[in-house]
């Protein structure tokens, strides 16, 4: 892991995207090429506001609840193979 972005980084929280724009920025990558992979709503609406496609790991939710259309969903650990497949 090259980047982490942890509470006491950044001003705001997530469903804001302040964190999530923070790790792109170090990162040196631009929204549209990037995935956010999470497992609860709050995690969905961060990426929906840094405009990053999200990824839904089941794996560690409670709820989907408010988890209305991600772009990706993953099942299993495994499912993020997915991913380098394309």
């Amino acid at each position: 892991m090259s980047v982490a972005i942890l509470a006491d980084d950044t001003q705001k929280h997530k469903p804001d995207p302040e964190p999530l724009l923070i790790c792109l920025e170090r990162l040196g990558c631009q929204p549209e090429d990037a995935i956010y992979i999470g497992d609860a709503a709050s995690d969905y609406l961060a990426a929906q506001n840094a405009h990053v496609a999200f990824g839904y790991a089941k794996w560690g939710s409670v709820s989907s609840q408010g988890i209305d259309a991600p772009d990706w969903v993953f099942e299993k650990p495994l499912d993020l193979l997915k991913l380098i497949q394309k």
